[in-house]
């Protein structure tokens, strides 16, 4: 039987090990400014009440990313005889190796078949996303702000993505409310008041939190039946979860009976930069980190020693990791 001498040597053991991974780190976690590339697809308006709505949000994203110091891009229109669509692949492929943030504002549709994204021109089919993705390795942030968006979330999803939809399913196809209080609540004037961890900046998923409980509240001002509901994916399976099944920033219910790896863990570690040139954790830094977090929820069916065993060896690599990329800066 361990007494409470060995508990008490224990928990201090584990407190040194994971204080001495936060310390190296340096109190950062926002997304590397330097080598990240902003991708901002605008759709057709559709009725004409929704041109300014699209083109004042896609002008939001854009100077918030030049202002952050991303790589930026905005398709929206042709370039002579080079389609919207042919665009767009094309700034993917040639997008750097860093981290990969994909936005689209606009309607999405489903035609029985497939989810589209509308724009000018030929529509951007489900399947041709996969495929402009599929080689891609590194992180990639694809936020679908429009209707119809939820069954993205099973095609896109993997390691090392967060996958954001504006609703829960392809039936969801009236105009998306979210959209305009995602925008407004990560890189917009309601920021402030996103931050549940009051560090100053606000992470993918403060922002997916916050935009959902401002979608929830104007259907309710309406008097309406809220007919949309946004997911976010992040653990790589392909379910996604809403916004009502986190408690604060912790997930308390999901899609499936595991919880050692839950969604929100690393749209949490992705952070709007609030100033350009800001450092930041390295993708192998977040990915050691929830490494962590994925061992300390299997502490209780793991030997104690082997529990130790491990903490150690992450701390060990977050550490050099954090070394490196110091170094590089």
């Amino acid at each position: 039987m361990v007494d409470s001498k060995e508990k008490s040597q224990a928990g201090m053991r584990e407190r040194i090990l994971l204080l001495t991974a936060i310390l190296c780190l340096g109190g950062v976690s926002v997304v590397e400014s330097s080598d990240t590339s902003l991708l901002i697809l605008e759709g057709i308006w559709g009725e004409q009440r929704y041109e300014n709505n699209f083109r004042e949000l896609a002008q939001g994203w854009e100077k918030a990313g030049e202002e952050a110091g991303f790589i930026v891009a905005r398709v929206s229109e042709a370039e002579g005889e080079v389609s919207p669509k042919a665009i767009f692949f094309d700034k993917i492929k040639r997008a750097p190796a860093g981290p990969l943030w994909v936005v689209f504002i606009g309607h999405g549709a489903f035609d029985g078949r497939q989810a589209k994204l509308q724009i000018q021109g030929l529509d951007i089919t489900e399947q041709e996303l996969v495929e402009a993705f599929a080689d891609r390795g590194g992180e990639l942030v694809f936020l679908h702000l429009g209707s119809a968006s939820g069954g993205l979330v099973k095609k896109l999803s993997g390691e090392g993505r967060v996958i954001i939809t504006a609703t829960q399913s392809y039936q969801q196809r009236s105009f998306a409310y979210f959209t305009e209080f995602f925008t407004a609540s990560l890189v917009g004037d309601r920021a402030s008041n996103s931050d549940l961890d009051e560090n100053g900046r606000v992470s993918l998923l403060e922002a997916f939190l916050a935009a959902s409980q401002g979608t929830e509240a104007h259907y309710k001002s309406l008097d309406r039946l809220t007919t949309e509901h946004a997911l976010l994916d992040d653990n790589g399976d392909g379910l996604g979860s809403r916004a009502e099944w986190f408690d604060g920033t912790t997930l308390r219910r999901a899609p499936s009976v595991f919880l050692a790896n839950p969604d929100g863990d690393r749209a949490n570690l992705i952070e709007w930069p609030t100033k350009k040139g800001e450092s930041a954790l390295t993708h192998r830094e977040r990915t050691i980190i929830l490494e962590i977090k994925k061992l300390h929820r299997q502490k209780e069916t793991l030997d104690e020693n082997e529990y130790y065993r491990q903490l150690e060896a992450l701390a060990r690599s977050l550490r050099e990791e954090r070394l490196s990329a110091k170094g590089s800066d």
